[in-house]
């Protein structure tokens, strides 16, 4: 099974940018927000547009798509100079996360983002 991708803009103004098929991926993003809400901060969650037809996402048993905001931020180049962190979820360990997270590196790069590891502290903006 083929992981789900979510990202985690870091920034003054946060992003959860997602894309799930069976739900577990916004759950984990509501997760995210309330740690980013309970810290004093706040987010808005985007979806990346569905690209299946929706005969195909019956096949697989795919949950309704939440009620997010379409992202189209690439689109507009508004992800330059931005930092990201990611998460990922499958369904076993070594089930592709670790694939998913090196292939969007460049997808990143591409985008002029900043990569930011969870455990560094972002620079200060003094």
């Amino acid at each position: 099974m083929a992981p789900k991708v979510a990202c985690l803009l870091l920034a003054t103004e946060k992003k959860i940018i997602i894309y799930s098929t069976y739900g577990h991926i916004a759950q984990t993003a509501e997760a995210e927000k309330a740690g980013i809400d309970k810290a004093g901060d706040s987010a808005t969650i985007y979806q990346i547009p569905e690209t299946l037809s929706a005969k195909v996402l019956q096949k697989k048993y795919a949950a309704p798509k939440p009620d997010y905001p379409i992202a189209m931020l690439w689109a507009k180049a508004a992800l330059a100079g931005k930092y990201v962190g990611q998460f990922v979820s499958t369904v076993t360990p070594g089930g592709g996360q670790e694939v998913t997270v090196m292939n969007a590196l460049s997808t990143y790069a591409f985008h002029g983002m900043i990569l930011s590891r969870s455990d560094t502290p972002l620079p200060s903006r003094s």
